[in-house]
Order: C-alpha cells, then structure tokens, then sequence
C-alpha cells in the first residue's frame, strides 16, 4: 500500500508544470502595432509595451579593454616565407643531435658561478656583522 501511495504521489509531482519560462500572449483582437519586442533578446513578440514579465534584463555591451605586450626575442617575426639560406639554418638546427646529460654537465661546471655581493659573519657575542668581501 505505501508503494503506491508513494507511486501516485511520483507521478502527481512530475504532472504539475515546472513554469519555468513562461511566455504570455498578446490579447485576442490586439493589433500587431501594439506588439513591441522592446529588449535585445528578439525572439518573441508577445508581449504588451508596457509589460516586462518574462523578459531578461538589459545590460550594455561588454567593453574589453586591450593592452600591448612588449619583450622577448625583437628577431623573431612570424612568416611563412625564408630565403633559402634561413630555410637551411632552420632545419639545421631543427635536426641538432640533442646534448647528452654528460654534456650538459660538463657545461654547468665550467661556467663561471655567481659570487655574493655581501658576506656576514658572527662575532663571539652572537651579533651579525657585514664580513669584507674577498
């Protein structure tokens, strides 16, 4: 008995309309002068000019501003021309036998390495002193 009292209580629930959207229609005898679409939407012209139900509201345009961007390699141009000599280039060094990780290594040791501009040592009582440079 429950399983169909709550049966019928499902299929009465889902009979009842949502009116979600909700379009009302011009009177019967109006004229289509007084029909205004009176909104951006366009898409239904149903409604009285005075009335505003059902209807979004109106907002302006979006206005996006822009701003240029500046850096980066001032070489670099995109185009889908090359004179043969740059074509060339390209596709050496497009076809470069990559560095080995041994390579690389021997590179990152034999750079010079970057020396603080300030040192600071402690004296005997705890106190932070600015070492000369050496």
């Amino acid at each position: 008995m429950k399983k169909l009292i709550g049966i019928a209580a499902f299929v009465l629930l889902f009979s009842i309309p949502a009116h979600g959207q909700t379009m009302k229609s011009s009177p019967v005898g109006s004229s289509a002068s007084t029909n205004v679409n009176s909104g951006g939407g366009g898409g239904y012209s149903g409604s009285l000019s005075g009335s505003t139900g059902g209807r979004l509201p109106i907002y302006p345009a979006a206005h996006l501003g822009m701003k240029a961007v500046n850096g980066g390699d001032p070489s670099y141009a995109p185009s889908t021309f090359l004179t043969f000599e740059q074509a060339v280039a390209v596709g050496k060094a497009v076809n470069a036998r990559p560095k080995s990780v041994a390579e690389v290594a021997a590179e990152n040791n034999s750079a010079p390495k970057a020396r603080a501009k300030f040192a600071f040592e402690q004296d005997r009582h705890g106190n932070v002193i600015p070492a000369p440079q050496r």
